[in-house]
């Protein structure tokens, strides 16, 4: 006779779906996935993924969710804390290049790469997903990057530019947008010809000259080591 296997909490059950679902909708996307694969991931049936998801779209809205939930939890909260000045300004490019943008996690599998490839899905179709993590995150962090840039020219570490303040800011997030992307794949899309430490190094050097910090400043404030000491 056949065992039958202990019948999980719901909650518990909806967890073990939506992270078994991350990986398939991150390596397939929406239109490219089947409920049946999404089931088979999950080891269960069909019926009973219906049971707690209605609909693909509603199991992917929901790890899209969860994307959110996970990157809220991150560090970005203790960022927008930070009083604006050129130090914490010099922290906030450190953490968009290093700590997400070029972060190992990337080269990691399942959700370490789940939202850089579902902004890109988001981006390929309505956008929608994509705005809403622009808004919710992004949009926070470029405004204290503006608020931190504001208070690197009062305080003489910065020489006026002349792009406007918060487009200096959003080309830095877009760099580092562009670098995480190019390193979800392994070798990378595009070889730089250096570490990938050497490339964050780098890609902060630049983003913080692009956003006007004089030399002198960025020396001062910018130790990739102590950084990332401070950063854990």
């Amino acid at each position: 006779m056949r065992e039958s296997r202990p019948r999980l909490p719901t909650p518990k059950r909806k967890e073990i779906i939506l992270r078994s679902a991350h990986a398939v909708f991150t390596e397939k996307g929406l239109n490219g996935t089947t409920t049946k694969e999404l089931a088979r991931a999950a080891g269960i049936s069909e019926a009973l993924l219906f049971r707690h998801f209605p609909t693909k779209e509603a199991l992917y809205s929901a790890v899209q969710k969860s994307c959110c939930e996970q990157e809220d939890k991150g560090p970005w909260g203790r960022i927008l804390d930070l009083e604006p000045s050129t130090s914490s300004l010099v922290f906030l490019v450190y953490h968009f290049f290093c700590r997400m943008a070029l972060s190992e996690r990337h080269r990691e599998p399942g959700a370490g790469k789940s939202m850089p490839r579902m902004i890109l899905q988001s981006l390929a179709g309505d956008g929608g997903f994509a705005r809403h993590c622009h808004e919710r995150g992004a949009a926070k962090l470029v405004a204290k990057m503006e608020e931190c840039l504001k208070a690197a020219a009062a305080a003489g570490d910065a020489v006026e530019m002349p792009v406007k303040r918060h487009l200096q800011c959003w080309f830095s997030q877009h760099l580092a947008g562009m670098l995480a992307f190019n390193s979800l794949h392994d070798p990378p899309i595009v070889n730089y010809g250096v570490s990938r430490q050497r490339l964050g190094e780098q890609a902060v050097w630049y983003a913080l000259r692009g956003l006007g910090l004089k030399d002198e400043a960025i020396k001062r404030y910018y130790n990739p080591k102590a950084l990332s000491l401070l950063a854990g």
